[in-house]
């Protein structure tokens, strides 16, 4: 699919993450762990605004597990494609996560609480998105 909605260009993410490195004096590294962690203990207590992520969602979900946070093993090739920042093959973690949780306070302004149905496409054709994570479900 062509999926065009929602897109967050890398170098404004890139301009965003030297912004906030330099606001709070930490490495790449060290933000990309400390934004792992904190949407991890968010997801943790209420699991269900993983929705929120909507198609970022299996992109942050990788990205969190790449720092070391386990959702379960389901995942969507073709939406990590799409919504996932890269470094050569690579997941990158920071443009990831700093990308969904642009689309997470977005849809939170948005969105209803649970909406899991998003339209990715101008094309009329392509039908909604729908997002259902199972491994979220059972949480």
């Amino acid at each position: 699919m062509n999926y065009t909605a929602f897109k967050i260009d890398r170098v404004a993410l890139d301009k965003h993450i030297a912004e906030i490195m330099a606001s709070t004096g930490r490495t790449a590294e060290e933000c990309a762990q400390v934004a792992a962690d904190s949407i991890a203990g968010n997801l943790r207590a209420k699991p269900g605004r993983y929705t929120r992520f909507g198609p970022y969602w299996y992109a942050v979900k990788a990205a969190l597990a790449a720092q070391g946070h386990d959702f379960g093993p389901e995942t969507s090739p073709e939406m990590v494609a799409a919504y996932g920042h890269f470094d050569g093959e690579d997941i990158a973690v920071m443009p990831t996560l700093v990308a969904g949780d642009d689309f997470y306070s977005m849809a939170g302004q948005s969105y209803f609480e649970g909406n899991n149905e998003f339209t990715l496409s101008a094309d009329d054709d392509v039908p909604p998105y729908v997002l259902a994570d199972p491994d979220m479900a059972t949480r």
